[in-house]
């Protein structure tokens, strides 16, 4: 999600690394907190958080923050100590511990876990240190709904019953596909009926799930519940050098992938739901050299890269079961 400031889109704003601009090329958001394509969870990946050492928020910068005109805002990456330290965490949740909702006789399928932590010291003392930082998510979430999806089931009309179209369609002269003669020259489509998961012999049948539609009730409001599932890895590694009082290196590189099956808009069959990826990784490296007691020289460099992806549907996989 995007935060607007002074009065602009979120995509006015500017996410710092250490000093170095993270920007998406296609939607101006952080690269670090990259999200999912296509309609799914809004974070994709993330910076671990026991990583951060601080962050600070410009709302009315000056000219040096020339970029853009909503806010700056600028993370720093913890370091290592002479000491050896670390942290580490852990929480969760599930629908055990969520009110059921007013419109659902069942709770959804919630279930939400964070998990990571941080450990740092020093290569040598006074000179070099490390800190590696980890943070992991993995969820479940129910999507219950209505849908509006013909059924199988017989009686309700030509138009909301797939058995009572087809006989209507044969009603009005058309024949069956393998019928040896057929008088008026109008044959059903096989095709259709095998996205149906329709046969016309002995007599019209159609059974749910062996085409495209799942509903077999008398009704063609069809609650639906498909399950959106992920997680997403994220880890950064940073090493600091101080060779003297004047001089410090430092550098870090994190890397985040996410994964998410999504039933993205109002899909009737779990096979429709798509798999969305995010892999991103981000590099930053400076040098602050201090020559005198007024002076400070520092050299900064960035690299940032982020992949997205929403293909291939589980409809192309066999083990998907859906229907040729």
């Amino acid at each position: 999600a995007q935060n607007s400031a002074n009065g602009l889109p979120g995509e006015f704003n500017v996410y710092l690394l250490d000093g170095v601009a993270d920007q998406k090329s296609g939607n101006s958001t952080s690269v670090v907190n990259a999200s999912h394509a296509a309609g799914g969870p809004e974070q994709a990946v993330m910076m671990p958080t026991e990583a951060i050492q601080e962050f600070n928020v410009v709302t009315n910068s000056k000219a040096e923050y020339g970029w853009r005109p909503g806010a700056q805002i600028n993370i720093g990456i913890k370091s290592g100590t002479n000491s050896i330290h670390g942290t580490a965490y852990a929480l969760g949740r599930n629908q055990a511990l969520m009110a059921r909702n007013a419109f659902f006789a069942t709770k959804p399928v919630t279930s939400f876990q964070n998990f990571g932590g941080t450990f740092g010291g020093a290569i040598k003392q006074d000179k070099l240190f490390y800190l590696l930082g980890y943070e992991g998510q993995r969820f479940t979430v129910g999507n219950p709904r209505s849908s509006t999806v013909p059924t199988t089931a017989g009686g309700l009309g030509a138009a909301s019953s797939l058995p009572d179209a087809i006989n209507d369609l044969v009603a009005r002269g058309y024949c069956s596909p393998t019928a040896a003669v057929c008088a008026s020259g109008r044959r059903i489509s096989q095709l259709s009926l095998n996205l149906a998961g329709c046969v016309m012999a002995p007599a019209v049948q159609c059974t749910a799930n062996a085409g495209l539609f799942a509903n077999n009730t008398q009704s063609t409001t069809f609650p639906v519940n498909f399950l959106t599932f992920g997680g997403n890895d994220n880890g950064v590694a940073k090493a600091d050098y101080h060779p003297n009082d004047r001089n410090t290196i430092s550098a870090w590189y994190w890397e985040g992938r996410g994964a998410a099956v999504v039933p993205v808009s109002a899909v009737n069959q779990p096979y429709w739901s798509s798999p969305l990826l995010v892999s991103s990784r981000v590099a930053r490296a400076w040098w602050t050299w201090i020559p005198n007691s007024a002076w400070v020289n520092d050299v900064r460099f960035g690299w940032d890269w982020t992949h997205t992806s929403n293909s291939p549907s589980y409809d192309c996989d066999p083990a998907s079961h859906a229907p040729d």
